[in-house]
């Protein structure tokens, strides 16, 4: 019967269910404790009698009690109920989902035209919906496209996971390859004087003592050991210095070209 809820008076009256349209919305008269025209008197009714069904389609009697409490007040005539059909041929299964005070009911449905599957909550604990029902019913045309499906599904996610690895030993090995870089160009600055410059220790200039590989960083990086005229020793990263006669030139180059571009304008 794939999914059958309950819906509003006006949906039935816009597309009853009759002979020829057996997916239009049902009229139920007769749903146990929901029966059309049912009375419910509360424990303070003279007409209260426990396990008693009282139907009277006109209303409630002139003496029925209608203040108090809940328990105490009559309430009806109820309504029939009025029940819809969805889904047809395309339950693929149901579940339940238990919350902490509470469960919701749910089928898992194809849908055909995104191509996927997806889940309709039908009942729930959280109210009164205790006619609603729901049966899985594909059809083997709907089973095959969902079994399709969970085919392209599994090979879109192993190709994502073989790109995931190769990404990942990509990028090893390209971090490898310029800690490597890093750590040359560390090893070749022992024994000459650098400057700083940048980071914290911007300015500073000394002799190289030490060169290698600091693994205490977020990312392992080549770092060197400056030591300065007053003794200190410092530790920055190879990319933050420059050789000192590097600078000295690159200084005199700068000026050179600046007094060249000065003296042409001129």
């Amino acid at each position: 019967m794939a999914i059958r809820t309950m819906t509003t008076r006006e949906a039935y009256e816009a597309d009853p269910r009759s002979e020829t349209n057996p997916g239009g919305v049902e009229l139920v008269t007769a749903y146990p404790g929901h029966e059309a025209g049912r009375l419910d008197h509360g424990r303070a009714c003279s007409h209260y009698t426990q396990g008693a069904l009282d139907l009277r389609s006109e209303g409630l009697y002139p003496d029925c009690v209608t203040e108090g409490s809940f328990s105490d007040r009559c309430r009806g005539p109820m309504e029939p109920l009025y029940m819809e059909t969805t889904h047809v041929g395309l339950v693929l299964d149901t579940g339940e989902y238990n919350g902490y005070d509470d469960s919701d009911f749910y089928a898992v449905v194809w849908n055909a035209e995104k191509g996927t599957t997806e889940r309709v909550e039908y009942a729930s604990t959280r109210g009164w919906t205790y006619p609603n029902s729901a049966v899985a019913d594909a059809t083997p045309e709907v089973v095959a496209a969902f079994l399709a499906y969970q085919d392209r599904v599994r090979a879109s996610v192993a190709q994502a996971r073989e790109e995931a690895v190769r990404k990942a030993e990509a990028d090893k090995k390209a971090e490898i390859a310029a800690l490597e870089e890093q750590r040359r160009a560390a090893e070749a600055l022992v024994g000459k004087r650098v400057l700083v410059l940048s980071g914290k220790e911007k300015g500073a200039q000394g002799t190289v003592a030490w060169a290698g590989v600091s693994r205490y960083a977020k990312r392992p990086t080549g770092r060197v050991s400056v030591l300065r005229a007053d003794g200190t020793r410092i530790f920055v990263a190879v990319r933050e210095v420059r050789e000192e006669t590097a600078v000295i030139e690159a200084i005199r180059i700068v000026a050179a070209v600046a007094q060249a571009v000065g003296g042409g304008a001129s």
